[in-house]
């Protein structure tokens, strides 16, 4: 267990009767969506039993709800923790070295709840974000419960005795997941060839027009006609760069 030394200023502030003495330091979400939480230093008699910590005599209590935003839905209550098994205590020292005051903090992970999302190219080139690329909040809600069940209470300053709690509120970043774009696109009315069927079709016949064989016709026609039906292929391709990756053996 750890020890802090407590500022003796601090401690008519965290005194005061109109003050709750559960109150959150922080609660923070990393990318990654490790979560930790932190109280500020609260009554030592809440946890302790003959001057030795008994995490059992008071169970905090804190739940996590992970709210909407415009792209995915409320998702409710995504965990509950208890200080009797889970997190550490610190104990606050006086300038004494007595224990005076305790502070617990915990971490867990949100991961499983955080919204994805990637950029997807179809296949008329234009990107889009698929998922939900929106930061989750994320309500943190603290409640002190006494071994009874009942709640630990304090006077606040309208002079009603209340339970003890706190909240705050954290951000759950998404995940940018990989970029994906469209396989297999085919051109309307082609093949699945990337599209090139219309185009290599319209070429051999503009070949066969170029480079007539047959009785008449120029004998060297003939190897013309060869080499330009067989330049059809990567002359396509390379009419649709976006779509078709380039052949081999087409520089």
């Amino acid at each position: 267990m750890r020890t802090l030394t407590c500022l003796a200023a601090l401690l008519p502030a965290l005194a005061a009767a109109d003050t709750s003495p559960l109150l959150l330091a922080g609660a923070q979400i990393d990318a990654t969506g490790t979560t930790a939480v932190q109280t500020q230093p609260m009554p030592k008699g809440w946890f302790s039993t003959r001057n030795v910590l008994d995490r059992t005599k008071t169970s905090l209590v804190t739940r996590l709800a992970a709210g909407a935003t415009t792209c995915s839905a409320d998702q409710g209550v995504v965990a509950t923790l208890s200080s009797v098994t889970a997190g550490n205590f610190t104990e606050v020292l006086n300038p004494q070295d007595r224990t005076v005051r305790y502070v617990w903090d915990t971490v867990t992970d949100l991961s499983p709840f955080q919204n994805r999302w990637h950029y997807y190219t179809g296949c008329d080139g234009v990107q889009v974000v698929l998922g939900c690329p929106e930061a989750i909040p994320v309500t943190f809600t603290i409640e002190a419960f006494a071994k009874s069940g009942t709640c630990q209470t304090y006077v606040n300053d309208l002079g009603q005795t209340v339970c003890a709690a706190d909240q705050a509120v954290a951000m759950l970043p998404a995940v940018q997941e990989a970029d994906q774009v469209a396989t297999g696109c085919v051109e309307e009315g082609g093949d699945p060839s990337c599209g090139i069927g219309p185009c290599e079709s319209a070429c051999t016949q503009s070949c066969d027009a170029a480079f007539p064989v047959g009785r008449g016709a120029d004998k060297g026609n003939v190897a013309l006609l060869k080499a330009c039906k067989e330049a059809c292929p990567c002359t396509c391709k390379y009419e649709r760069p976006a779509r078709c990756p380039q052949p081999q053996n087409c520089e």
